[in-house]
């Protein structure tokens, strides 16, 4: 009997460790995923540099837009040291994908987009961060927008 309640104890570690989510820097639970259900929605990009090189990480890492259908502005808002900003380039989603986006511009912290959400999809995209006084050293951001 003593054995059937240890290996309980093990499973139930296992699965609770196996769902965890990573932790962010700070304590706090990293988001993976979030739901869109107003007009407007945020994702936040955080860029760490703990480490070379660089790397950033969309906050969540999938957004689920839900219904109603129509349009919604999702903004992508910079979370980065000094010197960084968004590339001065349009987020880049694959042909046919319901979204209408603009270039920043140069040393910008946030990027908008428009999708116009006629339908049911899932888009992957990317954007990227440069170092202000180095505009060709990205760091890619490669996160999903899920139309539901």
């Amino acid at each position: 009997m003593k054995i059937l309640g240890t290996c309980s104890v093990i499973v139930a570690c296992v699965v609770l460790f196996g769902c965890a989510s990573p932790g962010e820097p700070g304590g706090g639970m990293q988001r993976t995923h979030a739901d869109c259900t107003g007009a407007s929605c945020q994702v936040a990009v955080k860029v760490d540099c703990t480490a070379t090189p660089c790397v950033a990480t969309a906050i969540p890492k999938e957004l689920d837009v839900l219904t109603p259908n129509g349009t919604k502005v999702i903004h992508w808002k910079l979370d980065a040291p000094d010197g960084y900003a968004f590339a001065d380039e349009k987020v880049q989603f694959a042909s046919g994908a319901p979204f209408n986006c603009t270039p920043p511009g140069a040393g910008q912290m946030e990027v908008t987009c428009v999708d116009t959400h006629a339908g049911p999809g899932e888009y992957g995209y990317t954007l990227a961060v440069v170092k202000v006084a180095d505009p060709t050293s990205r760091i890619p951001v490669d996160p999903w927008i899920v139309n539901r």
